[in-house]
């Protein structure tokens, strides 16, 4: 497994490239560091420099570690809508109801999504007011430290020879509709942006992270997930990522 190096700082963009254990294994028990949400003005060498290390991959959540989201503003404006029976609607960090949870994976279109909305918590809006208050959560966009973190950071990754950072993001096609504009200067400084929707997989699947794994071509062990949700921590320490948890 990739050790967690004292260097690290609390941010996340403490997550650096890890020199590489003789005895890494495929899957294994990883390990783990929980970060406060701040930017770092620098990103310590530690004990392992950028020419000793192997190479590895970091990747990197978008909501809630680079893209600055709220859940309840969701949750408010749909309850808000027209038509609204009253149904709790479960839509948080840990917890999504089922319909969430099948569009963020490509399960459903969005006009199927829409449909199902308006079955469920019995909207009478038009198509036009659910995808705001389903957009609602968006309205905040990137953090102020965002772009220069990750610019930091993929500096870093660049100066260890065949090491990748790659953004992986449980998104549905409406908020990635509504945000990629924002998000282009963070994309534009990874190897790829993995969206679940388009990949069919999600977090905290396993399957999601071996995806990734298997189309960058490296192992679990040799991968650093940074990340804001404790069930994607748990599944990727499970399969040996090393895992930074970003707490909100």
């Amino acid at each position: 497994m990739r050790p967690i190096p004292t260097s690290f700082q609390c941010g996340w963009s403490c997550a650096r490239p890890i020199s590489k254990k003789s005895n890494a294994r495929q899957h294994g028990t990883g390990t783990s560091r929980n970060c406060a949400l701040r930017p770092l003005s620098t990103i310590s060498a530690g004990s392992t420099s950028a020419t000793e290390a192997m190479g590895s991959l970091l990747i990197i959540d978008l909501g809630g570690v680079l893209f600055d989201i709220d859940f309840g503003r969701t949750r408010t404006a749909m309850m808000q809508l027209d038509g609204y029976n009253g149904r709790p609607i479960t839509f948080g960090v840990e917890q999504q109801d089922g319909i969430f949870v099948a569009y963020d994976r490509g399960d459903i279109s969005t006009a199927e999504f829409r449909s199902e909305l308006r079955q469920l918590y019995g909207f009478t809006a038009d198509d036009r007011s659910i995808d705001r208050a389903w957009c609602a959560i968006l309205d905040r966009g990137l953090f102020p430290f965002a772009v220069d973190e990750l610019n930091r950071l993929t500096s870093a990754y660049a100066a260890t020879p065949g090491s990748r950072v790659v953004i992986l993001s449980n998104i549905s096609e409406l908020h990635y509709l509504d945000c990629a504009e924002r998000c282009r200067p963070v994309f534009d400084l990874v190897e790829r942006v993995y969206l679940s929707y388009v990949i069919r997989r999600r977090k905290p699947d396993p399957e999601a992270f071996l995806y990734v794994c298997r189309q960058e071509g490296f192992a679990p062990s040799d991968t650093v997930l940074v990340d804001d949700s404790s069930a994607n921590c748990a599944s990727a320490r499970e399969l040996g990522m090393t895992v930074v948890h970003v707490q909100r």
